[in-house]
């Protein structure tokens, strides 16, 4: 019989490595937390704090008070996660001053290697880092951190001065990726990118989750330039004006922008200075336009993959579209991998021939087309096989208008076949008139391919 209890199964999930219980306090004791724990350490599994999110002050007041079960007795099962924002991290009543200072409590949090400080509806992690600051402000907490996930809005900021002090709290020597959300807008935005800029030259991946005030602000207005020594970087939001301080990011290898869908209303001038960012190798880019000129005259000589998510239908925005893949094929010769998924747009046999001019492209993948008249025709899939040579991967979906087309032509499928190290093709033909001898390895001698 399996050792965990069947309630756990039925209110437990697994997020990573860590483990989280939603569920009422009434469904759970301690003596099953860490009959769970012991569990779960046998199978050498990253085993947080997290333990139990609670709605409501029972778990607080009642459970844990009523059982005479100390943090001390849970922390013992830590691991690699710290978790903070949750009802078991309310230190006010767990731990005394003594207890936090004790050299055997310290030793638990040598191991800790990934910190979460995350939102709580009534200030539990507020008060839970407050008081861990309080007492550690002369040492190190978590001397081996790597990663920390912090929301701002737990914070007690009210100062920079705050702010300044529990980020050089949190972040140590050994910190190399941070992600922060919850932030307030551009000022709060600038202190932190100043902060991680001076203090924590180790940091190689930083994420930016979205702000408060998303619905109020249009784009943030910052120097990302700051992040000079930053390898990988995640932005929401973020303003034109802010996209072109990254040619200050001499280190920037990966770059994924989410909703940048501003640009289009702060950037009009095609005479905006040329930039350059010299070791960027992978760019995606995910909002609903794409006319930005400032992408367009962006040098990116060592560009190896790119990615465009288009999820919305904007009026126009084709030109922007062939405006951004003429000056990639221009700029960005050595690029291997391209996608572009653009719902409600037409790719016409233009954009194709741009497409042909990027030799260097090894997979192609288009997909979310309407159909229509500058829909992708068979001539367009023959110029896209014999153009590249080294091809490997073809994926197109333009819409319904491929499901009656019927490829006759044997000259499409010699085509493919001479692209010797293609092994993956995705195109929704009817290759049922084709000869089958003619077939590529690949594909089956008969029925049509999906």
């Amino acid at each position: 019989m399996s050792p965990i209890p069947d309630a756990l199964h039925s209110v437990s999930k697994y997020v990573g490595s860590a483990v989280t219980f939603l569920t009422p306090p009434a469904l759970l004791v301690p003596e099953l937390l860490l009959h769970y724990f012991a569990h779960l350490s046998k199978k050498d599994l990253s085993v947080a704090a997290l333990v139990c999110r609670f709605w409501g002050v029972l778990a607080e007041d009642t459970l844990w008070r009523v059982k005479e079960v100390p943090l001390t007795v849970l922390l013992k099962k830590l691991d690699e996660n710290l978790h903070l924002g949750i009802r078991v991290w309310s230190l006010r009543r767990q731990l005394s001053p003594e207890q936090t200072d004790a050299p055997t409590h310290l030793r638990r949090y040598q191991k800790i290697t990934s910190l979460h400080v995350d939102t709580c509806a009534d200030g539990a992690a507020a008060i839970a880092l407050r008081q861990l600051l309080n007492h550690y402000q002369e040492s190190s907490l978590c001397p081996n951190l790597k990663y920390v996930s912090i929301s701002i809005s737990v914070i007690p900021l009210g100062s920079q001065t705050n702010l300044d002090s529990t980020l050089r709290f949190l972040l140590g020597s050994s910190t190399t990726e941070v992600t922060i959300c919850d932030h307030n807008g551009t000022q709060e935005l600038g202190m932190i990118l100043r902060i991680l800029g001076t203090h924590s030259p180790f940091v190689r991946s930083f994420t930016l989750g979205q702000c408060l005030r998303w619905g109020e602000i249009i784009g943030y207005t910052v120097d990302l330039g700051q992040l000079s020594h930053v390898k990988v970087l995640h932005l929401r939001d973020i303003s034109i004006e802010a996209f072109e301080t990254l040619c200050g990011c001499g280190e920037l290898e990966e770059l994924f922008i989410t909703d940048g869908g501003y640009w289009g209303h702060v950037m009009e001038d095609e005479a905006r200075r040329k930039m350059i960012i010299p070791s960027l190798r992978v760019l995606a880019i995910k909002c609903p336009r794409l006319n930005c000129p400032a992408l367009v005259q962006t040098d990116l000589p060592s560009l190896r993959r790119l990615t465009f998510t288009y999820p919305e239908t904007v009026s126009g925005a084709s030109v922007g579209l062939q405006s951004v893949l003429e000056g990639l094929s221009q700029r960005s010769r050595l690029m291997e991998e391209l996608t572009v998924e653009v719902c409600g747009e037409r790719l016409g046999a233009s954009a194709i021939h741009t497409l042909c001019m990027m030799k260097a492209l090894t997979k192609i993948r288009l997909h979310g087309f309407v159909t229509g008249t500058l829909q992708i025709t068979d001539d367009c899939i023959i110029l896209l096989a014999q153009s590249f040579p080294n091809l490997t991967s073809l994926s197109v979906d333009v819409g319904a208008d491929w499901e009656t087309l019927a490829i006759t032509d044997r000259s499409f499928v010699s085509v493919i076949i001479r692209c010797k190290d293609l092994d993956s093709l995705d195109i929704p033909l009817d290759l049922s008139r084709c000869h089958k001898q003619s077939m590529p390895r690949f594909l089956p001698s008969s029925s049509s391919v999906e």
